[in-house]
């Protein structure tokens, strides 16, 4: 692998034409254990973006949820195959069979995302708020387990399997059972009442994502690359269920494992993960075969495609 200089860096972050001033945080990280990160713009009320602010990484957090589901499973507390309704009351009728497995793999047939959402308004989303819309939502036209349908609500329901087989809150067993054991700082799921304290969700809009397991989790650039770093060295033993496709009931592979998407590079494996929110946007991808993770997170959903092409950018320039 090539190594990228702070240089290097800046320079590939220049050539994409993010708006003038937008908050960015970037990061590289090459298979010996050597980080560049590179920073810049201003946050909403003009202070500049400095090292150690965290970044809201939207979907990215499922797959610190995929990744605390698995930890279950390993220790007998999960089987992937129990049903939700197992662990969560007052599920629709037609919710009621879905398993972990395909709620994990978004082939669960639960609303597909932005719909729920939509309908809060200017209301938080939280978990309550996700699962009390689930819980008035209609049955869904095809049967769970028959097709491909990317859904929030879905990782909401897995945080509180989690919470329910664990014993505690979700964002206290995501520390004490994924970030400690690695050693990693920079990273929170934060709580809802903990989020005031982030620069960025004053541009975030009067609706806030406040839930966990689809989303919850703030970080540096360079915490999420170390994060997958770990997750490359399987540091967790969980490389088998997160990274295996989930099947569809008549056997289809999806190209989604356990809260990752599965691609390939190079006629390699690639995991890879993109997320958004009203002020917010980001992207990691991670490849074992090569020795990298790459984080990239921008405080402005409208920059998504500037900060997808900095990422792929930033994966030829390491590879």
């Amino acid at each position: 692998m090539a190594g990228l200089t702070p240089g290097d860096l800046q320079a590939l972050t220049a050539s994409v034409p993010f708006a003038p001033g937008v908050p960015l945080a970037v990061a590289v990280r090459d298979g010996h254990g050597a980080v560049v990160e590179h920073l810049q713009g201003h946050w909403p009320d003009g202070s500049p973006v400095v090292p150690g602010q965290k970044f809201y990484a939207a979907s990215l957090a499922k797959q610190v949820t995929g990744a605390a589901i698995a930890v279950l499973c390993n220790r007998g507390a999960l089987d992937p195959l129990d049903r939700l309704d197992r662990f969560i009351a007052d599920l629709p009728a037609w919710a009621q069979g879905v398993t972990i497995l395909q709620a994990l793999g978004h082939t669960a047939s639960l609303p597909p995302s932005g719909l729920l959402e939509s309908q809060l308004g200017d209301t938080d989303w939280t978990m309550d708020s996700a699962l009390a819309a689930l819980r008035l939502a209609p049955a869904p036209a095809h049967a769970p387990g028959s097709r491909f349908s990317y859904s929030n609500v879905g990782y909401v329901c897995r945080a509180r399997v989690v919470e329910q087989a664990s014993g505690q809150d979700f964002a206290g067993f995501v520390r004490e059972a994924l970030f400690e054991p690695l050693g990693l700082t920079g990273l929170t799921m934060a709580r809802e009442s903990e989020v005031i304290g982030f620069p960025q969700i004053n541009a975030m809009g009067p609706s806030l994502p406040l839930s966990c397991g689809d989303g919850g989790l703030w970080t540096t650039a360079s915490g999420f690359a170390h994060w997958l770093a770990s997750q490359n060295d399987d540091a967790l033993h969980i490389a088998r269920q997160v990274e295996t496709s989930i099947r569809l009931t008549d056997g289809t592979p999806v190209d989604y494992g356990w809260g990752i998407g599965l691609r390939s590079y190079r006629s390699q494996p690639l995991f890879i993960h993109g997320g958004s929110w009203r002020g917010a946007c980001c992207k990691a991808v991670r490849s074992r075969a090569f020795g990298v993770s790459i984080a990239a997170f921008a405080a402005s959903e409208a920059e998504q495609d500037n900060v997808g092409h900095l990422v792929d950018m930033l994966l030829d320039a390491a590879t």
